[in-house]
């Protein structure tokens, strides 16, 4: 009987445990923020440990006709005591692997959509002149290996170029398209948006960088939907606003958030006394925008610890850790039952499933490997002790 038990307890442990491993990716796939991948890196951990242990106690229960199961009487307190330990250990790995991260910088060709406002107030303030001026000098300075396009809007996109190589004919092309921008309308910021985003996701060049440079003297909506296909498709938003007014209302802090949240960032440009906007300050935003965009920062904190595929000794060694100290208190938890034979099992189990994850380059092979953590406790802790009593 203790043949077919084993490979029972295993493959319903090894199954809940994979489709919480899975349920966690798709969670933490659309994770940013540090403290959400150190919160989310505990609670991949923890989830594995609890769908494997619910595995493990269904197929006890599938096999009540055979055996009568003596649980200790600490099971539930050690339960709680290792899922808690599980997500703290998984937590503070993740934290250690971002802190030894390195970030990179490299330059790289990009292309660019460039969104000008032709709302009425642009005409009616006069800056647009200066968005003329600027806009078609700007032009002039970008490397000829950049494509680009322009995009006139106002309450919805008026018109707009190809996107071109910046060439000698593609300037003059989008310098005689910014000359000929008229002004009207009122302002609205989700149309542009989409349709950037659009044109880079289909005609943009794979390897290149992808950028936005938004340039606004008003306010305008977008809806969440735009925001994160933005993110999506990872393309860089920044913004250039002529505003005269320190106080930023709903939609200017929207702006300013998207921008920084798609690792762009938020110009303001104010006005001087006689209500005018220096050509030459716009045109520096201009610059700066582009010199950003160019700049592709790889950061490998945005990975998580547990599927990161190219880590260096020291985060290796903090992945190795993790994964031998989770594993240990995996067989603990789940027999409530301190064992050397348990502890070196589990300890070897998790050393080779960070060795394969390492080796195999995480995504969905994770699973599988990650999961043969639960080996051990699988098979070391079930005890035959003969009659109908087996001892977990």
């Amino acid at each position: 009987m203790r043949r077919p038990f084993i490979f029972l307890n295993w493959l319903v442990s090894l199954l809940f445990a994979f489709l919480g491993a899975l349920l966690m990716l798709g969670i933490i796939e659309n994770v940013n923020s540090t403290s959400e991948h150190i919160f989310w890196g505990g609670a991949f951990f923890a989830v594995v440990f609890l769908c494997g242990f619910a595995g493990f106690q269904i197929s006890l229960l599938l096999m009540r006709q055979h055996f009568r199961i003596i649980r200790s009487p600490r099971w539930a307190a050690a339960l709680i005591v290792c899922a808690v330990l599980v997500f703290a250990v998984g937590a503070g790995g993740q934290a250690l692997f971002m802190l030894s991260s390195q970030e990179t910088t490299i330059n790289s060709t990009v292309d660019i959509v460039l969104l000008l406002d032709a709302s009425g107030s642009m005409d009616t303030y006069g800056y647009s002149y200066a968005r003329t001026d600027a806009a078609t000098q700007f032009v002039d300075t970008v490397s000829e290996d950049t494509y680009m396009q322009a995009v006139s809007f106002a309450s919805i996109v008026l018109d707009s170029t190809e996107l071109l190589p910046m060439d000698v004919t593609g300037k003059q092309t989008l310098k005689g398209f910014i000359d000929d921008i008229d002004s009207v309308g009122m302002t609205d910021f989700d149309s542009p948006i989409v349709q950037a985003i659009d044109i880079l996701s289909s005609a943009g060049r794979q390897d290149s960088s992808k950028a936005i440079i938004l340039l606004t003297d008003g306010e305008g909506e977008f809806s969440s939907s735009t925001s994160q296909a933005l993110l999506d498709a990872n393309i860089r938003l920044f913004s250039i606003r002529i505003d005269a007014s320190g106080s930023n209302s709903q939609e200017k802090q929207a702006l300013i958030d998207l921008s920084v949240r798609s690792g762009g960032f938020d110009t303001r440009l104010v006005p001087g006394a006689d209500g005018s906007i220096d050509a030459t300050e716009l045109l520096e935003a201009f610059q700066s925008a582009f010199e950003a965009s160019t700049q592709r920062e790889l950061y490998m904190r945005q990975e998580l610890l547990a599927c990161s595929n190219d880590v260096t000794l020291y985060q290796f060694a903090i992945r190795l850790a993790t994964f031998v100290i989770c594993s240990v208190i995996f067989g603990i938890g789940y027999f409530a039952q301190f064992k050397i034979g348990l502890v070196v099992c589990n300890a070897i189990s998790g050393a080779l499933a960070a060795v394969l994850v390492t080796i195999s380059g995480g995504g969905y092979s994770l699973c599988a490997v990650f999961i043969s953590a639960l080996l051990a406790a699988a098979y070391t802790a079930p005890k035959w002790n003969g009659g109908d009593t087996l001892d977990v």
